[in-house]
């Protein structure tokens, strides 16, 4: 059954009452490009991504994103130019930050983004200023030449493959680069000292470029009254008119890969204060198929004998071994107290992901004090080190790997940015830190874990934002997690935790009462663990995503409209019959409110000469099976 009002619909697409955002299309000569919610989006030359987004940041002491109010917005444009006038305001506990913006492009190519800003009260914050960001596939690897701020001029390639672990550029004043023989592009910056990060480092699928450096006072102190004046300058030219594909952006043909991947191990997690699982709890978590439960023991609070026992008994009732995280205190002696694990509990664990308050990665004493103190549990659980935090970490610094049987780290789509689409682009990230992982620590199992939609709670920076997403429930949510899946295997992720069991971070209501969607995308890869993935080769992955599923003659379908707006897709390369499951709007009751009910049906397609052309709303993912 359909949702009954535009809200609910809106909800179970993306977790809002709101509907998405309406980005407005614009042109500057021959550069396409989008405005939303006071960014420029999109800004692309026949086809050709240049920028993703320009956009202005105001950032708490603690790291938290300030929301904007826009303000009197007004918009002119023609075919070929417009000028965007808007007010924004920034206020949070004692943030207050105010400013105007014009935005304008000539139909030369040329597109400029102005802010004159100013403080209405004294507030610390760690940034205030323009952040643009640069997208993957044009920009890896690409040579370019950095004017820097005292003038010279410096040429060398951005990263590739491999994540660099700092900033590749710093002190900048402009970029230029050229996009094959005849394209070329240039940002300015004014008003401030830029630098670049590779975001790949938190998962985000682009180049940042932001102000002010991380070498500056942070936080720094902002008087009321203080004005901001900064400019960013895109200038875009090319020797080579090519007609734009108007139908593209609404088809796509596409093949499925003929190079396979090993389908990781899939977990889930229990909150270390979870009580008993319910029958009807235990039996959705048997029917997604996961591989194990992870729960987290933290010694530095009281109750972690409970919660290991809680743990054990949980396991047991879904018959999963366990992936613990451990959280040991500060001082290292107490290690071989708290590491004294009961062998009831010892004997349902798989592996262990070994931390400690103080480390920002596991060092060699946490595991040799671990080693020294828990031989029960090293009988049948390997050794992980790593961090509980971002890539990043691991990056930039190296746990006791050669000790351990894997390195681990966690992943969520929203440490920087937080819109729907940013979710969806922020998936190439992932690729791209498990083949960082790969090349840092040779021979090692790369344990992803957790996975969550949004930032978790963090003890040690209570104030950061965190907790739940409307969109965990949505359809958005499971289309994000297909994606999310295909990317760990094609990383060659050894094993990935995704969510909660249970609750507004899970897979399900708690109690069991209603399912996410998720839950259907991962029981869907789960009935082919141990098997191989090949993904989908589309002409945007951006918009349409999917893979194979193989195992032991079988073969599995799954492919996903990305996006708010309906896509046809026509896949080439098929079985002549197949059955088709889709989960969409339409589907949405019934598959969150009777699982059982909805896995079962399907209806039967017919590939004609091997390719079938789907037709899928927004958000939806289609199931195919191959019939024999």
């Amino acid at each position: 059954m359909t949702p009954s009002t535009p809200a609910l619909r809106n909800i179970a697409l993306h977790g809002s009452p709101l509907p998405p955002d309406q980005p407005k299309a614009l042109a500057a000569g021959e550069l396409t490009l989008s405005y939303c919610n006071g960014e420029v989006r999109n800004c692309a030359l026949h086809g050709r991504e240049i920028v993703r987004r320009i956009y202005v940041a105001v950032r708490d002491k603690y790291w938290n994103t300030t929301r904007p109010e826009i303000l009197g917005l007004s918009i002119r444009r023609t075919p070929a130019s417009f000028r965007i006038e808007f007010g924004c305001r920034h206020k949070r506990d004692k943030i207050d930050f105010v400013w105007r913006a014009t935005i304008e492009g000539d139909d030369n190519g040329t597109v400029s983004f102005v802010l004159h800003g100013k403080a209405l009260s004294t507030f610390e914050t760690n940034r205030i200023g323009f952040c643009v960001l640069l997208p993957l596939k044009e920009w890896k690897n690409i040579r370019c030449k950095a004017e820097l701020t005292d003038g010279t001029h410096v040429t060398g390639r951005l990263p590739g493959a491999l994540i660099s672990p700092h900033q590749p550029l710093k002190d900048l004043r402009a970029l230029r680069a050229d996009f094959g023989a005849r394209t070329a592009a240039e940002l300015r910056f004014e008003g401030d000292t830029f630098e670049m990060e590779d975001q790949r480092n938190w998962t985000d699928a682009s180049f940042k470029v932001y102000c002010p450096p991380l070498t500056s006072n942070i936080p720094f102190r902002v008087k009321k009254g203080d004005l901001y004046r900064q400019r960013i300058v895109l200038r875009v030219s090319s020797k080579v008119a090519t007609p734009v594909n108007l139908r593209a952006a609404a088809e796509n043909t596409a093949r499925f890969s003929q190079r396979s991947y090993a389908i990781p191990e899939i977990g889930t997690s229990l909150r270390e204060t979870s009580g008993p699982l319910s029958a009807q709890e235990t039996s959705l978590i048997g029917a997604c198929g996961f591989s194990h439960l992870r729960t987290n023991i933290r010694f530095d609070t009281a109750g972690a004998s409970r919660a290991l026992t809680m743990a054990a008994r949980n396991a047991r009732a879904v018959n999963l071994p366990l992936e613990l995280a451990l959280y040991f205190r500060k001082d290292a002696r107490s290690i071989g107290e708290d590491a004294r694990i009961p062998a009831a509990v010892a004997a349902r664990v798989t592996r262990v992901l070994l931390f400690r308050l103080g480390e920002k990665v596991t060092t060699r004493e946490t595991v040799a004090k671990f080693r020294a103190a828990a031989r029960k549990i090293l009988r049948t659980a390997g050794i992980v080190a790593g961090t509980d935090g971002y890539f990043v970490e691991i990056n930039r610094n190296k746990p006791a790997w050669r000790e351990a049987l894997g390195i681990c780290y966690s992943v969520n789509p929203q440490v920087h940015t937080f819109d729907d689409a940013v979710i969806i682009d922020n998936l190439e990230g992932q690729h791209d830190a498990l083949l960082t992982a790969h090349h840092r620590y040779p021979g090692k199992a790369i344990i992803v874990s957790p996975v969550t939609l949004r930032p978790r709670g963090n003890p040690s920076a209570p104030r950061k934002d965190h907790g739940p997403d409307g969109r965990q429930k949505s359809l958005l949510g499971g289309v994000w997690t297909l994606g999310s899946i295909i990317r760990s295997a094609m990383g060659g992720a050894s094993s990935v935790t995704y969510f909660e069991a249970a609750g507004d971070c899970g897979i399900m209501e708690r109690g069991g009462r209603r399912v996410f969607p998720l839950f259907h995308v991962i029981a869907d890869v789960n009935e082919f663990a141990g098997g191989r993935l090949r993904p989908l080769e589309s002409q945007d992955r951006r918009r349409v995503d999917g893979c194979v599923l193989e195992k032991a003659g079988r073969r599995r379908y799954l492919v996903a409209n990305t996006t708010p707006d309906p896509r046809t897709v026509v896949l080439r390369r098929l079985p002549g019959n197949l059955r088709m499951r889709r989960l969409d709007a339409g589907s949405f009751d019934l598959a969150c409110a009777q699982p059982h009910a909805f896995r079962k049906g399907g209806r039967k397609v017919t590939a004609s000469g091997g390719a079938c052309e789907l037709r899928l709303p927004a958000y939806a993912v289609a199931t195919l099976d191959a019939m024999e």
